[in-house]
């Protein structure tokens, strides 16, 4: 289901890069440099016994569920029915390390979200009906696979398997954030199997944040969505970016603002999407407008709207009104500066249904400035929304005195309901008026 490659490590070795090119740049002085300290050699590699391990590569053809001469070895849970397997025993360690961390997400994932736990496969994959998860040295990341579906009940549930690449990060520093977003893709498939990648991912980075709150292993990826508010909040780029797993901001929002001690709505949202074998619907927008309206009185396009005045306030602008997290994200939304001096003034809009374009006005003049900002727009099946982030929708002239300024969000929102079937990412295109008010 997902592979997260070491773009990952950008967040765990930057400052170690720093150290490094300040220790270069110290040596180039005067004065005397450190002799060189000679690499130490290699680890000799642990003798393999072919009769009890694996011992040579898993080819990435191969099948967990069947090829299981791949996997020679297994541990097993004693608190949950979860077993990893492995080829090594010197593997064995880490395993019982994954375990724990298995474990861990199952209690904060299932026991206190209300997440459908894995569903049992009856030993199709495995010796038993323990959820399996292999190590698979080479697949540089992690993936959730099906393995099928669920027979007894009429809904698309599947059963699944892990697999993880334990080396480098993605086995150390990473491995327990891994865990619990592959894991939370494992009880997303316990109740659905069958929505967009982008819910996917943005559901599982905030599942992964609520198992470990204090880490900040996802907090790199929200450089690709705040570069880009024009996308829509539900658009899947298919990896090209890590902005379908920072979208997971959305779903802090909604924490933060409608559901405060109460993590457990997103599995709610999940089980709601909930459909028939053959059937499209419910999906995952159905159920998010679901919970939103009946638990909440809140409508989706209403609060897609509000979002995007709050991730304004993120990083050096977070007021801390806001995002809990806001003041440790580090990446203000991408925004079109304009000078109050060239006021009147047409300002392009261009964005997908349920993104957004920011702008912000500054005045510069030593006077003040008075002007009318409004939208105009072609399209029939999309409305834009004007907001200034700090406060409500643009229906009156606004005044800046001298060095003050004002950002204004621009917000496409489909004019009939929709979900995720008929959504499009058109980009929708519109002009922003900015005229001197008498």
């Amino acid at each position: 289901m997902r592979i997260r490659n070491n773009l990952a490590l950008v967040s765990r070795t930057i400052s170690l890069l720093l150290t490094c090119t300040a220790l270069t740049a110290c040596g180039e002085g005067g004065g005397s440099a450190a002799h060189p300290v000679p690499p130490a050699p290699p680890t000799p590699p642990v003798a393999c016994n072919d009769t009890v391990e694996y011992c040579g590569a898993v080819p990435g053809s191969a099948d967990p569920c069947t090829d299981t001469e791949h996997w020679p070895l297994g541990s097993s849970s004693s608190l949950r029915p979860l077993m990893v397997h492995y080829q090594r025993t010197v593997d064995e360690a880490k395993a019982l390390e994954m375990i724990a961390l298995l474990e861990e997400s199952w209690s904060v994932q299932v026991d206190m979200l209300g997440f459908t736990a894995p569903l049992d496969d009856q030993g199709e994959c495995g010796p038993d009906g323990s959820y399996d998860v292999f190590i698979w040295p080479g697949i540089d990341g992690a993936f959730v696979s099906g393995i099928s579906t669920n027979p007894a009940t009429p809904h698309t549930d599947w059963t699944t398997y892990m697999a993880i690449d334990v080396s480098g990060a993605t086995g150390g520093v990473l491995l327990d954030t891994y865990m619990a977003h592959e894991f939370n893709h494992a009880l997303q498939a316990s109740d659905d199997w069958t929505e967009d990648g982008q819910h996917y991912e943005a559901g599982a980075t905030f599942s992964e944040a609520l198992v470990y709150p204090d880490e900040n292993d996802w907090f790199f990826e929200i450089r690709d969505f705040q570069n880009n508010p024009q996308w829509s909040l539900f658009y899947d780029d298919f990896g090209a970016t890590w902005y379908t797993y920072a979208a997971a901001m959305y779903l802090h929002y909604l924490y933060d603002r409608f559901f405060p001690g109460d993590p457990g709505f997103y599995a709610r949202i999940w089980r709601g999407t909930r459909s028939n074998v053959g059937d499209a619907r419910p999906d995952y927008l159905d159920a998010l407008r679901n919970v939103l309206l009946t638990e909440r009185g809140v409508t989706l396009d209403d609060s897609v709207a509000e979002f995007m005045q709050w991730r304004w306030f993120v990083a050096d602008q977070d007021d801390g009104a806001h995002f809990t997290k806001g003041a440790e994200w580090p990446r203000t939304v991408a925004v079109t500066d304009v000078d109050a001096a060239d006021i009147p003034s047409d300002l392009e809009l261009d964005a997908m249904v349920y993104g957004a374009n920011y702008f912000r006005i500054t005045n510069g003049a030593a006077a003040q400035v008075s002007f009318n900002a409004t939208i105009t727009s072609a399209d029939v099946d999309i409305s834009w929304r004007l907001l200034n982030v700090a406060g409500s929708d643009i229906v009156a002239p606004l005044t800046l005195m001298p060095s003050e300024e004002v950002a204004l969000v621009g917000v496409v929102l489909p004019v009939q309901e929709i979900w995720t079937g008929n959504l499009n990412f058109d980009q929708k295109i519109a002009t922003l008026e900015l005229t001197p008010s008498p």
